[in-house]
């Protein structure tokens, strides 16, 4: 037999009688009602749940209400497990803080009524607040600073939920306020802190245990500099001179009061007149914003009113003491570049010399070449400038001039290069030189100096037919001299005839008057204004644009028919520097000696200098033998001081013949001395070691077309190894054109010699590092074996003890170096220009 439950129920029911049942009704299902959160803000979603101990025959009925809110129903749902409900009320917006009641209804499945009011909601709308600061153990200034570093206490308050946290934030003063976003900038608050330095507003806010969040509140500014400003003075120079201005700039790790947005401030204070030397301290103190008095700047420089005449050129301070007010030209020299090596030192020395000619003169122009600058300066100018310790001479740029007896533009390039496949013709030759040197039997052999380039440094180089056509065989012209009109490219007439002697090749006189390498290119280098006169910052200005160029238009030879007296050895000259340089760039320096016959100091620099070749003048008679050659009475002779017996060479150099620019300073001043060809063509006649100098300089295109591999001490060894004998006295030394062309090898010039000093100063950086071989080898105490390059002071006596023949000068790092960097002048150059012309000083026909 089978029970069913609710039989077995009945059964059990009968057994008990009616307690069971009254039990049943009288208990019913408890309810249970909670909600989370239990405190919210507006806004809120509030989940109310409603636990029955037994199952209710439908949802509970719940609604919330309180003095601060309507009541409102709020829809539960069955949880899906042992009698649990629950459902959302959002607690609506509104002001004012209350408990909502939560009424919960039911009914059981029995059908007792449930009834349950013990739980609540507590509504809070309120922010908390206001957050308040409070400032403790501080020195505050009269400028409303805290010197001394604050403690900074935060405190805020909630009477509904309490307050959760606080946050603060330190924002520039006056800078936009912030919003009370998180996460973002916001600090939250736990214990009291101090601000950094500075001026900042401090923002806080604080959030209550419901969510509602304060508004920002900017509770003050906060100034606060807690250090003392330290000061730092800097000087211009180290040295100042009586009359000269001393530059003092002042920076401070804090702004001072006199200007509240700088930390930099400059002044001058001028060096009083007087004629002794002593140190001049400086003192600064000052007070920032916050009062704090500053440390540090104190400083200190020299006042030295004594001339610093071993930093002068000897005849500088001549004109110096003949007339304190003039402006003199001058080239201001500086040291050697220091490790660690800066990119192009030489340049960045040389515009420091620039700098120093901004403050103390008038700046021309940088030479890179030397470390130097060219410019203009009165006496007392030169005494500032030669008291940086950064100088190590102030040099006087001196006139140079043609040695003929007679805005820097820009670069052009022809399209066109000469290129002779044929022997030149001599049979029509008018000229007694070129058969003298033998450069004809050269010719005859296809020699014409084709390939090889020229760089001409004069007083320009006209197109005359002769050098321009078939081709035009200037292929660049640049001006170092004054502003010079286009139209007339040569108007001292000078750099035409010497280019004609080097290159020229007949072609308007069908043949009479050629050069000694006919198909030579040449290179215009104006470096001589239209008087005639020239500088040597433009010479070594000149030499720079020529090493800076010499690849890209095959530059081999650099003819100086220029030069000027010698007052100083040669290695005081920065234009022997220039010229050593270029020699060992891998050029050919020929040089004029000069037209003052024997006298004591008659060749002229850059003739002096023992490395490049100096060619004297002959006087070939006008007849192609040489046995009735005589050397000319105006060409200079002599050893110079420090130097070698020059010239090493000498060359036809009276009555030559060239190409005559018409209208030109040489023409004017000389018509007789006008020569006119067979068909009608006109030349010019001239003397001077300048024609001599250019003669050579065509012999050694002819010699370097046949063995272009030959180094200039290889070049120079050739031409004084192959020299002709010449007059009643055989005496050697005249050119041979043919005999250098034709030579072997004869080894290497220049053995045993001693570079100038601004060489050595320019190529320190080149030569760091390089193994050196002294002629001693504990010479000045060193142990040359392993120098240490940063522990000697390298001047002219160290110097003195290199043996040079022993550096490769091809395996140096060149490109190191800058050339060609800087700017010219051309009207500054020319500023106080020339009074008389340079034309008229040239020898007699």
């Amino acid at each position: 037999m089978r029970l069913s439950v609710w039989g077995v129920l009945l059964a059990i029911a009968s057994l008990l009688g009616t307690g069971v049942a009254q039990a049943q009704v009288a208990a019913g299902p408890s309810l249970t009602t909670s909600a989370s959160p239990g405190m919210a803000a507006a806004g809120t979603a509030v989940t109310i749940t409603v636990a029955a101990a037994q199952a209710l025959s439908a949802p509970p009925t719940v609604t919330v209400g309180g003095t601060c809110v309507a009541s409102s129903a709020v829809s539960m749902a069955f949880q899906g497990f042992a009698p649990v409900y629950a459902g959302s009320y959002v607690v609506p917006g509104g002001t004012g803080d209350c408990a909502a009641s939560i009424s919960v209804s039911g009914t059981g499945t029995a059908g007792n009524a449930l009834v349950d009011t013990t739980a609540s909601i507590g509504v809070d709308r309120t922010p908390p607040g206001p957050t308040s600061a409070t400032i403790s153990g501080a020195t505050l200034s009269a400028s409303g600073w805290y010197t001394t570093s604050p403690s900074i206490s935060l405190a805020s308050t909630d009477a509904t939920s309490g307050v959760a946290a606080t946050y603060y934030q330190l924002v520039p003063h006056l800078a936009s306020a912030p919003t009370s976003a998180l996460p973002g900038a916001w600090t939250a608050y736990s214990t009291a802190f101090s601000p950094p330095d500075g001026d900042a507003d401090l923002y806080a806010f604080s959030v209550d245990k419901a969510g509602n969040v304060e508004s920002p509140v900017n509770l003050r500014e906060l100034k606060v500099d807690t250090v003392a400003p330290r000061l730092t003075t800097t000087i211009s120079q180290a040295s100042a001179a009586a009359g000269a201005n001393v530059t003092l700039l002042i920076s401070s790790s804090d702004p001072l009061p006199a200007a509240p947005s700088a930390t930099s401030y400059t002044g001058t204070y001028t060096v009083p007149a007087g004629t002794t030397d002593c140190p001049a301290s400086v003192a600064v103190t000052g007070t920032d914003l916050a009062g704090n008095a500053s440390t540090g700047g104190s400083a200190s420089f020299g006042i030295a009113r004594a001339m610093q005449t071993q930093k002068i050129d000897p005849a500088l301070l001549q004109q110096m003491a003949a007339n304190p007010g003039a402006t003199l030209p001058v080239i201001v020299e500086m040291g050697h570049a220091a490790t660690p090596f800066p990119a192009q030192p030489n340049v960045q020395l040389a515009q420091r010399a620039v700098g120093l000619l901004q403050q103390h003169g008038t700046p021309v122009a940088a030479l890179p070449l030397i470390d130097a600058a060219a410019g203009w300066a009165s006496a007392t100018q030169i005494q500032a400038i030669s008291l940086d310790p950064g100088v190590v001479f102030v040099h006087e740029d001196s006139t140079v001039t043609p040695r003929q007896a007679a805005t820097t533009t820009t670069t052009t390039t022809t399209t066109t290069t000469a290129t002779t496949t044929a022997a030149i013709s001599a049979t029509q030759l008018a000229s007694a030189y070129p058969r003298a040197v033998r450069a004809d039997s050269v010719w005859a052999q296809g020699g014409s100096g084709s390939g090889v380039t020229v760089a001409v440094l004069d007083s320009g180089i006209a197109p005359d037919a002769d050098l321009t056509q078939p081709s035009n065989r200037i292929l660049a012209a640049v001006n170092f001299a004054d502003p010079l009109n286009p139209q007339s490219p040569d108007p001292g007439g000078h750099g035409t005839h010497v280019a004609g002697v080097i290159a020229g090749n007949g072609n308007r006189s069908a043949g009479q008057f050629i050069g000694i390498a006919p198909s030579a290119n040449l290179v215009d280098v104006r470096v001589l204004d239209s008087n005639g006169n020239g500088r040597i910052s433009s010479l070594i200005r000149g030499i720079d644009w020529v090493l800076a160029h010499s690849a890209q238009y095959h530059i081999r030879v650099i003819n100086l028919s220029v030069g000027a007296p010698a007052r100083l050895a040669y290695r005081a000259d920065p234009l022997a520097a220039a010229v050593e340089i270029a020699w060992d760039r891998g050029l050919v320096v020929v040089t004029a000696a000069g037209n003052n016959g024997a006298a004591p100091g008659a060749i002229d620099r850059p003739g002096n200098d023992p490395y490049v070749v100096t060619v004297g003048a002959t006087d070939d008679q006008g007849t192609a033998q040489v046995t009735d050659d005589t050397a000319a009475t105006f060409s200079s002779q002599g050893t110079p001081t420090g130097s070698t017996l020059k010239p090493e060479v000498v060359a036809p150099g009276r009555r030559i013949v060239s190409i005559r620019v018409p209208g030109s300073a040489l023409d004017t001043l000389n018509p007789t001395r006008v020569v006119t060809a067979a068909n009608g063509s006109t030349y010019l006649r001239m003397s001077g070691t300048s024609a001599s100098a250019a003669v050579v300089s065509g012999s050694v295109a002819l010699l370097l077309e046949r063995q272009p591999s030959l180094s200039p001490n290889q070049v120079k060894a050739i031409l004084t190894g192959t020299t002709q004998t010449y007059g009643a006295g055989l005496t050697h030394g005249l050119i041979d054109a043919f005999a250098s062309v034709t030579s072997p090898s004869r080894g290497f010039a220049n053995q045993g010699l001693h570079p100038a000093d601004a060489f050595s100063r320019t190529l320190y950086p080149i030569l760091y590092g390089q193994p050196l071989i002294s002629s001693d080898p504990r010479f000045q105490g060193i142990i040359w074996d392993s120098v240490i390059w940063d522990g000697i002071i390298w001047d002219g006596i160290i110097w003195d003890g290199i043996i040079w023949d022993g550096i490769i000068w091809d395996s140096l790092p060149w490109s190191t170096l800058g050339w060609d960097t800087t700017p010219w002048d051309n009207a500054a150059w020319n500023r106080p220009g020339w009074d008389s012309s340079a034309w008229g000083t040239l020898p007699p026909d």
